[in-house]
């Protein structure tokens, strides 16, 4: 018996190609190859370029795989479906191809992004990369939103800003015990009664950048009103220089992927429990493509004692799309969106720290989520923030100046096994 050992060694991926794009999930499949891999092989050469195991992992842009395969060479193909044998929602997916012949020791990794086109459901709203702090938190804001986020998280925590700049029971007492009781005033002393009216407005803004090559940005006002809180905002997903190839794998061009959803939030206080909801209208752009929808999320926040919260929002509930373009292949029709389903708890201690705890579900997919996230008060003008969902770690810092929050966060991104950053800021007039 002879027994012989190669030395692993590294390949250029570039040659890596995904057709057709965009494709239509349960009609066809989508094919990967090497084509500097066929080239070597035609050129006789000797024995590194027949791949002999081809693992294709498929994520969404959330970060969150839906299908994996193992082939033994190319093409490795895709049939457009998750796990469960259902097809994908339409938008833009990543596609990470991991290389290796066991005989040689070639091996090597590329990310490809692919467009899925057919009938839109407008769930690009569910990525989540909006707020350093909720991100850094492991993204459980159905509980821990208090701010102009709110309109993106749960429209309930709005009714938060009626209390904004406004001390906090704590503060008041550590006045108190330094004789300071002249910097303690009758709003200060009045924090959580609805009888202070103060007219306020947030903005806030908000951005990250992923590792494949995308980026989300959020842009938001809440206004502090009588009655409540209103709120404005939009959420923005793009991502440029997507490949564009025909069925025979030649390239013809480039594609665009952009999401927008318009949100218009209202949240209002009754006591220890807090209403709101929001209205969006929906904006996806596949390609060539286009779609147009609308939608509504609500959800509650409910103190259950001083120190305990929990929190509750229904995203994409009656939520649609509609394709502007006729085309074959997509289904002129509005398509509606399965709801999903978040429940969080916190408890938030009189020693500056918050830990809070949500579970979610899609209604989509059998599996359920859930996120742990906690965040201390170093001092008052600086927070840090940890927090992990679904086994993807998280953290994060906000800084407090006036009336300026300025938030980082970074979180693990499962694709490239990078990281994504994300960067926001608040301010209160």
């Amino acid at each position: 018996m002879v027994l012989s050992a190669t030395a692993a060694r590294a390949y250029n991926t570039g040659g890596i190609i995904v057709w057709p794009v965009p494709f239509y999930p349960g009609s066809g499949i989508v094919q990967v190859t090497d084509l500097q891999a066929l080239a070597l092989e035609a050129m006789g050469y000797p024995g590194g370029a027949l791949f002999n195991k081809v693992k294709v992992k498929v994520y969404t842009p959330e970060g969150e795989e839906v299908n994996s395969g193992m082939f033994p060479g190319y093409p490795a193909i895709w049939n457009g479906r998750d796990r469960g044998g259902n097809r994908v929602e339409p938008g833009m997916y990543i596609i990470k191809v991991e290389s290796e012949d066991v005989r040689s020791g070639l091996h090597g990794t590329r990310t490809v992004k692919v467009l899925a086109n057919g009938r839109s459901r407008g769930t690009f709203t569910r990525g989540g990369f909006v707020g350093g702090k909720y991100v850094a938190m492991g993204r459980n804001g159905e509980v821990t939103a208090d701010d102009v986020y709110s309109i993106y998280w749960n429209p309930a925590g709005l009714t938060e800003l009626r209390h904004a700049q406004i001390l906090t029971e704590k503060e008041i007492k550590e006045k108190a015990e330094k004789g300071r009781v002249d910097d303690i005033n009758e709003a200060d002393l009045i924090r959580f009664s609805e009888e202070e009216k103060r007219f306020s407005v947030q903005v806030a803004a908000s951005g990250s950048m992923l590792t494949y090559g995308a980026s989300t940005a959020f842009f938001g006002m809440a206004i502090n009103l009588p009655a409540g809180v209103l709120g404005i905002g939009s959420y923005t997903m793009f991502s440029g220089g997507v490949g564009r190839m025909d069925y025979n794998g030649v390239r013809t061009g480039t594609l665009d992927y952009l999401a927008t959803a318009g949100y218009i939030s209202y949240g209002v206080s009754l006591g220890v429990t807090s209403l709101g909801f929001s209205v969006k209208a929906l904006y996806e752009k596949i390609g060539n493509d286009y779609y147009l929808g609308c939608g509504t999320d609500i959800g509650t926040q409910v103190y259950l004692l001083p120190f305990l919260k929990i929190g509750l929002m229904v995203q994409d509930l009656g939520t649609g799309m509609y394709p502007m373009v006729k085309r074959a292949g997509i289904d002129q029709s509005y398509a509606f969106a399965y709801p999903t389903l978040k429940l969080g708890i916190a408890v938030i201690t009189n020693r500056n720290f918050t830990l809070a705890v949500s579970g979610y579900k899609k209604l989509d997919v059998k599996t359920f989520g859930y996120s742990v996230g906690a965040q201390y008060d170093i001092m008052k003008w600086a927070s840090i923030h940890i927090g992990l969902k679904d086994l993807v770690f998280s953290a994060g810092l906000t800084f407090h100046v006036v009336r300026f929050d300025v938030s980082y966060a970074f979180t693990m991104d499962t694709v490239t096994k990078g990281f994504n950053h994300i960067a926001s800021a608040t301010v209160m007039f």
